[in-house]
């Protein structure tokens, strides 16, 4: 409980009665306690508790406000991630990487400028591929080899490394294929040491004819 007198002092209790710690602006006090309402409250000198103490109701914390949750605009298409892809055919067929579109609800594809919804018409888990398609005629598209690398062979990786934080153009880097085989030994896979960097994914890498010979 608490009782506030006019000059400003201030007692506390617990529901037991005893006075735990009280705050009194005059410098003395009264030694001489009274008895109200079984509660023991001390008396400054001179002066008397409110008669308004009865009207004090005990204090409640009030709740703490939640914080509403953020949540995007359902209108709003929010960019969870990006990468790179090339056309293999003039009716705007592309082949990027699985993993670059995975999760996504919706595809978009950046050519000249536009942004264009893609379908996804077919995806390889297993070899991380994903097939996709938009309403697009390109002027060119990418050969593909049907032959394999081979070792130290010189390749050309092309994408967007980084996405548009870096520049929105097309960006190559020159290396060599340094293995044939992937992790655990995996023969679809082979390794170059091409700098390729986020956003590299589902790019092309193209031999010296300028065919493509991985993704």
């Amino acid at each position: 409980g608490v009782a506030v007198w006019r000059c400003g002092g201030v007692a506390v209790w617990r529901s037991g009665g005893v006075a735990e710690w009280w705050c009194e602006p005059c410098s003395e006090f009264d030694a001489s306690s009274l008895r109200f309402e079984s509660l023991w409250i001390f008396k400054p000198k001179k002066l008397y508790a409110s008669k308004e103490f009865k009207k004090i109701k005990p204090y409640v914390e009030p709740p703490k406000k939640k914080k509403p949750k953020q949540t995007p605009d359902d209108e709003k298409v929010v960019a969870a991630a990006s990468g790179s892809g090339f056309f293999v055919s003039n009716s705007g067929d592309i082949i990027t990487n699985h993993h670059v579109i995975e999760g996504c609800n919706v595809v978009k594809v950046n050519f000249k400028g536009s942004a264009l919804e893609a379908k996804t018409l077919a995806i390889d888990k297993v070899n991380d591929i994903a097939i996709l398609k938009a309403k697009i005629k390109p002027d060119k598209v990418y050969s593909v080899s049907n032959e394999d690398v081979s070792l130290l062979e010189d390749v050309v990786v092309a994408g967007y490394p980084l996405g548009k934080k870096v520049s929105s153009a097309i960006k190559t880097h020159k290396g060599v294929v340094t293995s044939l085989a992937g992790a655990g030994d995996n023969y679809s896979n082979f390794q170059t040491d091409a700098t390729i960097n986020q956003g590299n994914s589902g790019g092309p890498i193209m031999n010296q004819k300028g065919n493509v010979v991985g993704i």
